[in-house]
């Protein structure tokens, strides 16, 4: 089973290329291993495009992407970066994808909301 964790990913550098609008919550917290440079980072765009590690990849190759990371020293922990708007069925495919390479532990990286919401 996937342990799902929102964290918020506050002082990471911005990923270059491609945005995405992370979901916001009153109750997130800083998840600053997520910055590190070796972390497992797949975002998942409005449109359902997979980027891991800020380069767009196939669905198909993700699992194995995943993989190797691990074998070459990466914690076996996936820091999940998913547009606001991305649709329920995309994020359930991802998280699959990912739960196949063997990876258990996903935290979803969210922002603070400031103020009333």
């Amino acid at each position: 089973m996937i342990l799902l964790v929102v964290m918020i990913a506050e002082g990471m550098t911005p990923h270059r290329g491609y945005a995405v609008d992370l979901a916001m919550t009153s109750t997130a917290i800083p998840e600053p291993s997520a910055a590190r440079e070796n972390a497992i980072t797949v975002m998942i765009s409005r449109d359902g495009s997979i980027f891991f590690h800020n380069l767009k990849i196939a669905p198909d190759e993700l699992s194995g992407s995943i993989r190797k990371a691990v074998s070459e020293g990466s914690e076996k922990r996936d820091y999940l970066k998913v547009d606001s708007r991305a649709k329920y069925a995309d994020i359930k495919y991802i998280t699959d994808l990912i739960d196949q390479a063997g990876i258990w532990n996903v935290t979803f990286l969210v922002e603070k909301r400031i103020g009333k919401p």
